[in-house]
């Protein structure tokens, strides 16, 4: 999917695209054109829609963008590139914030 929309310039949330995706990694075209649509009818537009509301809402910039909310009720991105690597660290920064939390 990087290299169809990144190298390629392909438009990744077209069914057909998606379809000619799957097919070029082996899959069967029609099956997964079956799926998707079955998938999509369960309400994913309506989740992708408030996904991104809630992404503009908080100032995210794309995804995937961690939000954390308090329990006022506030909420606050988490930078999360200085833990990529290091789950010790991301254990103590969710400790602090959340307190509590048990690995």
């Amino acid at each position: 999917m990087q290299r169809a929309h990144y190298e390629q310039g392909r438009k990744i949330a077209d069914v057909d695209v998606l379809t000619q995706c799957a097919s070029e990694i082996g899959l069967d075209p029609v099956a997964f054109a079956n799926e998707y649509a079955f998938v999509n009818a369960d309400g994913l537009e309506q989740h992708f829609k408030e996904s991104r509301a809630l992404l503009a809402k908080v100032g995210g910039h794309g995804f995937p963008t961690f939000v954390m909310e308090t329990a006022d009720g506030n909420r606050e991105i988490v930078q999360t590139v200085e833990f990529l690597g290091n789950i010790d660290a991301w254990r103590a920064f969710l400790q602090v914030k959340i307190g509590g939390f048990a690995a």
